[in-house]
Formats: structure tokens, sequence, C-alpha cells
């Protein structure tokens, strides 16, 4: 199976808080941190469903090379 990587960039500048809650973070880095749990099963999930079309779809038996997988 062939591994995929994903990534994106983000500027930030690094500075000493002024409070310490997430209101006071960039709308953007907000949001990408509230998204990372959903991206992380998202890919969970592709990586699920190419393994079963590369596997065991279509199939009626598999082999134990399959099985360990």
């Amino acid at each position: 199976m062939r591994l995929r990587f994903d990534f994106k960039w983000q500027m930030f500048k690094i500075t000493a808080p002024v409070e310490t809650n997430a209101d006071t973070m960039p709308d953007n880095l907000q949001a990408d941190v509230c998204n990372l749990g959903m991206t992380l099963f998202g890919e969970i999930a592709r990586t699920a469903s190419e393994a079963w079309r590369q596997c065991y779809m279509g199939k009626t038996e598999i082999t134990r090379k399959a099985l360990s997988h």
C-alpha cells in the first residue's frame, strides 16, 4: 500500500500571550486546530477503504497474505 502525506503551511507570529484562552488565536489557526481530529479520522477512513478495495472487495475467498494487510 502506498502512503500519501498531505501537508499545508500556515504562517503565524509568536508573541508573549496577553490572555491564555483560545479566543486570542487567529481564526484560521483556531479552525485548523479544531479540525485536526476530523482530519485524522478522515485519513484513517481513506486508508481503510483503500485497503478494503485492494485486498478484499469482490473476493469470495481470501488468503493468509490478504489477512496480514
